[in-house]
Order: structure tokens, then sequence, then C-alpha cells
């Protein structure tokens, strides 16, 4: 048994147009992430 909350999946489907704004949404994700939540990036 684990200690998370919840289990929120991740998912990302990018062209190259949109890959310079996929660093901001990453840093908001890892800035923002909770400790008693699991993120299951895919």
């Amino acid at each position: 048994m684990n200690n998370y909350q919840h289990e929120i999946s991740i998912f990302f489907s990018i062209d190259d147009k949109y890959a310079p704004y996929l660093s901001v949404a990453l840093l908001s994700l890892v800035v923002n992430a909770k400790a008693e939540n699991f993120y299951l990036l895919s």
C-alpha cells in the first residue's frame, strides 16, 4: 500500500511549435506538485 492520496496521470502531445511552451508547463507542474499525490507522466 502506498501513502499517496491521488494518482494523477499527465500526458502531453505536442508538435515543434508547442515545444518551447512545454518547459513552462513542466516547470509549473514541478513547482506546484504536492507530496501526497503520485504523478504518472506518460
